[in-house]
């Protein structure tokens, strides 16, 4: 095979240039520790049905608070007021 027709190795392209650090080496191998803040997120689907995922679970969420019943306030409120009467904290 002539040099004209030789296949170009397309895999020699991405080959880096310098060599990283090994602690950076070390941190690309152990990726970022996973936390609810960068492996969550929530969505809304068009007909306005609110989803939490988190990895590969999807949670529906649904809240709803009838207009004739207590407010989420108002809930929060005798919340805090049930741990205060019993001491509970937890």
């Amino acid at each position: 095979m002539s040099k004209k027709n030789k296949p170009i190795d397309l895999n020699a392209c991405y080959e880096p240039i310098i060599k990283p650090p090994k602690q950076l080496l070390k941190e690309w191998e152990d990726g970022p520790k996973p936390t609810l803040e960068n492996a969550s997120y929530t969505f809304r689907d068009i007909d306005g049905t609110e989803h939490f995922c988190c990895g590969d679970t999807s949670i529906l969420v649904s809240e709803h608070f009838p207009s004739d019943g207590k407010q989420p306030e108002e809930l929060i409120e005798d919340v805090i007021q049930y741990a205060a009467r019993t001491g509970d904290d937890g």
